[in-house]
C-alpha cells in the first residue's frame, strides 16, 4: 500500500496542483538546490532567508496562484560573456580581455529570478514532466533504436524513470534532483551521429562520403513565444492523455495562470544595459537562468525534429 496520498501520484496542469502547497514545497526544494549548484550569481542569502521562513512564504506564493493576481516579480540582467579565449593587448580596457571575434566578445544577457518565480515555474514544469518528457522519449537507448523510436533530444533531460517497455517516463517530483548529469546524456548525444553515420555509410559504395552537419539555433531562449509555448504545452498534453486515459484532463485554469508566471519582464534600471546585448535591447523569452527554461525549450521544439526527419 502506498504511503503517497492518491491526488499526488499523477501531477497534471490542473490548478489545484499549482496552488498546492505540498506541490510548490517540493518545487522549491528542487529549485534551491539547483540554483546553488549552478547560478553562479544566485542571492544565497535570498535563498537562506526563504528556508527560515518557508511556511508562510509558501502560503503567500499558494494565496497568490489561487486568487488569480500572481505576476512575476521583475528579473535582474547580469551580463556574462560566454566561454572564449582570452588575451593581453593593450588596445584592451584593463589590458585584456576576449580575443576580437571570438565568442566571448558576445554578452550572454543572464536573468536572476527571486525564489518565489523560480518556485512557482518549477511547480508548472513538475504538471507537465511526465507528458514532455514521454514525448520527448527515452536518451538511453542506443543510437539505433533511437532513431527508430523518434528520440531526438538529449539535452536538460528531466531526471526519469522509466518504464519496462522504455516508453512512458515518471519524474520522481519528490526527491531533489532535476535535470539528468550532463556528461551521461551528452555521451549519448556526441556517440549518436558517428554512430548513425557508420549504418548509413555501410549502405553506400565505398567512394561515398558521409557528412555529418552541425546546426544551431542563434538566442534560442531569447525568441520563445510564451503564448505559442503554452499552446505547445496544451498539445503536447492533450496527445498525452490519448495514451494515457487515466491521466486527469487539464483545466482553463492552469493555462490561463502558466502565461501568468511564465510572462518575465526586466528591472526598469537595467534597460539602460540592453546596449550590451545582441539587438541592442534586453530580449524576450525565457530567461537563461531559470530553472524550468531547459525543460521548457525542449517541450518548445519537440515538433521540429519529426517535421525535418519527415522532409
Amino acid at each position: 500500500m502506498s504511503i503517497v496520498r492518491e491526488k499526488y501520484l499523477n501531477l497534471a496542469p490542473r490548478a489545484e496542483y499549482l496552488h498546492d502547497i505540498v506541490v510548490l514545497a517540493q518545487a522549491w526544494k528542487k529549485s534551491h538546490t539547483y540554483i546553488r549548484r549552478h547560478n553562479w550569481y544566485a542571492d544565497t542569502l535570498e535563498l537562506d532567508c526563504s528556508a527560515v521562513d518557508l511556511d508562510n512564504k509558501l502560503g503567500e506564493w499558494a494565496a497568490a496562484l489561487l486568487q488569480g493576481d500572481y505576476q512575476p516579480k521583475p528579473s535582474c540582467v547580469v551580463p556574462a560573456p560566454k566561454n572564449a579565449p582570452w588575451v593581453f593587448s593593450e588596445s584592451l580596457p584593463g589590458g585584456w580581455g576576449p580575443k576580437v571575434g571570438s565568442a566571448g566578445s558576445v554578452l550572454r544577457p543572464l536573468a536572476h529570478l527571486g525564489i518565489r518565480e523560480q518556485t512557482v515555474a518549477t511547480a508548472l514544469m513538475l504538471c507537465l514532466a511526465d507528458c514532455i518528457e514521454t514525448a520527448q522519449g527515452n536518451p538511453a537507448e542506443t543510437p539505433e533504436q533511437a532513431v527508430v523510436n523518434g528520440v531526438y533530444s538529449y539535452g536538460n533531460r528531466l531526471y526519469c524513470n522509466w518504464s519496462s517497455e522504455g516508453n512512458r517516463a515518471r519524474f520522481s517530483w519528490g526527491n531533489s534532483n532535476t535535470y539528468s548529469r550532463y556528461f551521461q546524456d551528452y555521451q549519448q548525444f556526441v556517440v549518436r551521429p558517428n554512430a548513425m553515420a557508420r549504418v548509413v555509410h555501410t549502405q553506400k559504395a565505398d567512394d561515398e562520403l558521409v557528412y555529418i552537419v552541425k546546426l544551431d539555433l542563434s538566442a534560442f531562449y531569447d525568441n520563445v513565444d510564451v503564448d505559442r509555448l503554452v499552446t505547445c504545452l496544451q498539445r503536447e498534453y492533450t496527445a498525452f492523455r490519448k495514451s494515457d486515459k487515466s491521466r486527469p484532463a487539464s483545466d482553463a485554469a492552469f493555462w490561463r495562470l502558466a502565461r501568468q508566471v511564465l510572462s518575465f519582464s526586466w528591472r526598469e534600471q537595467d534597460r539602460a544595459l540592453g546596449h550590451l546585448f545582441r539587438d541592442e535591447k534586453l530580449p524576450d523569452g525565457l530567461p537563461q537562468g531559470l530553472v524550468a527554461s531547459g525543460f521548457l525549450a525542449n517541450a518548445y521544439m519537440l515538433r521540429i525534429p519529426v517535421t525535418m526527419r519527415r522532409t
